[in-house]
Parts: C-alpha cells; sequence; structure tokens
C-alpha cells in the first residue's frame, strides 16, 4: 500500500529478492522460506492474506541466510 522492504524468497537453491513498492503484489509459494527486510528506518503498509484462521504463523529455520543478502537501504 505505501513505502517500500525488500522480500526474499528462497526457493531451492537459489534466493529471490523482489523490491516490494506501493501498489506491489506478491505471492509466496506455501512452505516456501522466505523473510522480509524493512530496513533500519521502516515506514511502510501492507495487506496481508492468509489461507488460515490463524494469520502469520512463524516457522523460524535457526539459519543465518540472512545475512548473506544487501538490507534495505532507507
Amino acid at each position: 500500500m505505501d513505502g517500500q522492504g525488500l522480500f526474499y524468497l528462497h526457493l531451492g537453491d537459489k534466493v529471490y529478492t523482489v523490491l516490494c513498492e506501493k501498489g506491489d503484489l506478491i505471492s509466496v509459494p506455501a512452505g516456501a522460506t522466505h523473510w522480509f527486510d524493512m530496513g533500519a528506518n521502516p515506514r511502510f503498509k501492507a495487506i496481508r492474506l492468509f489461507t488460515n484462521p490463524e494469520g502469520w504463523v512463524a516457522n523460524f529455520t535457526g539459519s543465518d541466510i540472512a545475512a548473506q543478502f544487501p538490507r534495505l537501504e532507507n
């Protein structure tokens, strides 16, 4: 809806980085490892849709893979 953030999708042996900005729509495949970086000064609004009534349920992998990729600079 507004602002920006970096969305990372870890699919197979590749990680895809997507800069999400106002008006963008992204769909995450079921079970896909992913993370979102809001930068040091987060400023964004988003609408998130879920397929289960609980909404977002974290499943932390314990992996440090996110540290290997650039963060959003804002």
